[in-house]
């Protein structure tokens, strides 16, 4: 039994930085089972279910930093000997970092 999973792309907007995530026409069904190795006749979703087959679930997640005082200060620091504002995210922007949004 063969696993196959629509691509992901990834887009980054221009104007704000952030990055969307999209599976394209696939949105609502991003995989499908297939005896077939090279996917020519899908699995029902009903045999799946029938004979155990998983579900894929997808999950992005941002892992968690934290920084001690001294460091988020010294980050700051940088930021200002190079003329940017740290409570923007125009240095992250100059850096060519993705931006999130919080």
């Amino acid at each position: 039994i063969y696993m196959f999973v629509a691509p992901v792309s990834l887009n980054q907007c221009p104007e704000s930085g952030s990055t969307e995530v999209s599976w394209g026409e696939h949105e609502e069904n991003c995989y499908f089972w297939s005896f077939d190795p090279d996917g020519s006749t899908q699995i029902s979703q009903r045999v799946c279910d029938f004979i155990g087959l998983p579900k894929y679930k997808v999950e992005i997640s941002l892992p968690v930093f934290s920084c001690l005082d001294y460091q988020f200060q010294a980050t700051q620091q940088v930021q200002k000997f190079f003329g940017y504002d740290p409570l923007t995210q125009a240095f992250a922007k100059a850096c060519g970092l993705p931006l999130i949004k919080v």
